[in-house]
């Protein structure tokens, strides 16, 4: 019988050599990265079937590279493959859109003709529904609900827009709430909440062993004449994993105004706040050790540069915009936070603050913070450079992290030469430059680093250059970026930044620099070419605790996550 619809397999009796779609010359290539039979072993001449092994290999080495519809397509060949491929077929994140995929993922799972896959179900399951909800028949409902009960081993969930999913049908809120093992989800909450209660009921029936939850909240408001509403509140809605939660992040319109002990969190990441009252935090997660406060994403997927100055939006909010009326309500915030944290104390656990300058500013920690990131707001220079100076005061870190673009260079130079803290009392400090431009002049910018710390007590620099991932051009001259221009011309793999940087002679430069500063012990530079997806691509350092000689950075993430977002 044919189970499978939209890519899901069922069982089909064709012949072996039906797996003579796969390019061959790609397997050779692919199975000298996995463990493989003898070269001896593998007859691959004209006339001859391969054997179920080298079969079952090809379909590990398409499930590694998240070919689903080849591991499918070779599950059709025979039962011996379908039976032994299944697990292959969950490799990774499984994706659900529409009642359809539904359907088909269903009729996988709960066919009787092999042994039970739901033990390989374990890794992300990610469900997306339409909104406005679209109801979904009893004949789909019912074989998924079933499907949700016996997923004993899902450890990671992802539902976007989860209000039009459970609106879909009345029985899926219990089956979702009831996932046994579940330690990660993430779910967004569209614009068409029809009922808040209904919402609640599936995070208040949670009781999975949940360590990480991410929450996006795009409903603008929770009630007209309602200041606040407990159904929007995170900390009330969390209660349920209270006990394991260690990791939250918070995005959108939610409402704080309750509190309960979450004994094991570590780390929060929300969005900027209304407002910034840090004590409902610090009352709920008592052992924190990161907090982060960054604006969305979206910041990122500007183009035109000059439309990060934040003094230049139409509609402006508190915090995206700097026109000095609004330098009150900052103002405001500030000392409404330090008077609460001198009168009733702050973390002594937190360790990591991650924020841009303003909404740091606006914190006033009265603890010490050991790593302190700022992305920086892009205000008027005086202003930034007393919010930042002030922020350094406050937490008084060890290490400091500063991420900015080039419209931002000068000050971050005149920050490092000046600035009391940077110069006496940070060991270690990283720069993060986006650049978007084609001609800017990375020895100049290096030499006036190494000027500005030359009587600093720094032990440890980082220096990073990404190059930036958008079409960032002036929008008055239309001047695209080379980069970009050649991957028009499929020259795929050329990026300004990178060819500059690996024709600099780099240990020379970090040889300049712990010349001017002899308490310089180690300096890394690194960079990210613009086809690079994430993470930097190349680094070089030396340690002269180590020794004088230069070594490479292995390639490596970005130290924080939301960093190479922004």
């Amino acid at each position: 019988m044919e189970l499978g619809t939209r890519g899901w397999p069922g069982v089909v009796p064709r012949p072996v050599k039906a797996a003579r779609i796969w390019d061959r010359k790609w397997f050779i290539q692919q199975l000298n990265n996995v463990a493989a039979p003898a070269p001896s072993e593998l007859d691959m001449s004209l006339g001859m079937g391969l054997n179920d092994e080298v079969l079952l290999h090809i379909m590990l080495v398409a499930a590694q590279n998240r070919e689903r519809l080849t591991v499918c397509t070779l599950s059709r060949t025979c039962r011996t493959l379908y039976i032994h491929g299944s697990k292959f077929a969950l490799f990774g994140t499984v994706y659900l859109r529409e009642n359809s995929s539904i359907s088909s993922f269903s009729n996988f799972m709960l066919s009787p003709t092999k042994a039970s896959t739901f033990p390989y179900l374990r890794d992300r399951v990610y469900i997306w529904m339409r909104a406005p909800p679209v109801e979904m028949p009893d004949h789909v409902a019912h074989p998924f609900v079933d499907v949700l009960n016996r997923s004993t081993h899902l450890r990671i969930l992802h539902i976007r827009d989860l209000d039009s999913f459970l609106d879909s049908h009345p029985d899926l809120c219990t089956a979702l709430s009831s996932l046994p093992a579940l330690q990660d989800l993430l779910v967004d909450i569209g614009r068409y909440i029809k009922r808040h209660r209904h919402i609640a009921k599936f995070f208040q029936a949670l009781r999975c062993p949940l360590i990480y939850l991410r929450l996006e909240f795009f409903k603008t408001e929770h009630g007209k004449r309602v200041e606040y509403r407990r159904e929007a509140d995170p900390v009330w809605l969390f209660a349920g994993v209270a006990p394991t939660l260690e990791h939250v992040a918070l995005r959108g319109t939610f409402q704080l105004g309750t509190t309960r002990i979450y004994p094991r969190m570590r780390k929060c990441h929300v969005d900027a706040m209304p407002n910034p009252f840090l004590r409902p935090f610090i009352a709920s997660f008592p052992v924190l050790r990161v907090l982060v406060s960054v604006p969305a994403p979206g910041l990122g997927l500007h183009h035109d540069q000059k439309g990060f100055i934040i003094d230049r939006n139409v509609n402006p909010s508190v915090w995206d915009t700097s026109v000095d009326e609004n330098v009150p309500k900052w103002e405001g915030f500030r000392e409404a936070n330090r008077n609460d944290l001198v009168a009733n104390g702050c973390w002594e656990s937190l360790d990591t603050l991650i924020a841009n300058s303003l909404i740091a500013y606006t914190f006033a920690l009265t603890c010490h913070i050991d790593r302190v990131h700022l992305l920086l707001q892009l205000d008027q220079n005086d202003r930034t450079v007393i919010m930042v100076a002030h922020v350094l005061r406050d937490a008084h870190p060890r290490c400091l992290r500063l991420a900015f673009y080039m419209i931002d260079v000068e000050l971050v130079i005149y920050m490092l030469d000046v600035l009391v803290h940077i110069r006496y009392y940070l060991l270690d400090l990283e720069l993060r430059l986006n650049i978007s431009e084609d001609n800017f002049d990375f020895g100049k910018f290096l030499e006036q680093v190494a000027t500005a710390l030359k009587l600093s007590n720094i032990t440890s620099l980082r220096v990073e250059f990404v190059c930036f991932k958008g079409e960032f051009f002036d929008p008055t001259e239309m001047q695209t970026r080379d980069c970009l221009e050649r991957k028009r011309q499929d020259i795929l793999d050329y990026c300004v930044t990178k060819a500059a940087l690996e024709c600099a002679d780099i240990p020379e430069i970090i040889g300049h620099f712990t010349a001017l500063n002899e308490r310089l012990r180690r300096v890394e530079i690194a960079w990210s070419s613009c086809h690079f997806d994430y993470g930097l691509e190349r680094g070089i350092g030396v340690d002269l605790d180590v020794g004088p000689e230069a070594y490479d950075v292995p390639c490596e993430d970005y130290p924080d996550d939301w960093d190479a977002a922004w």
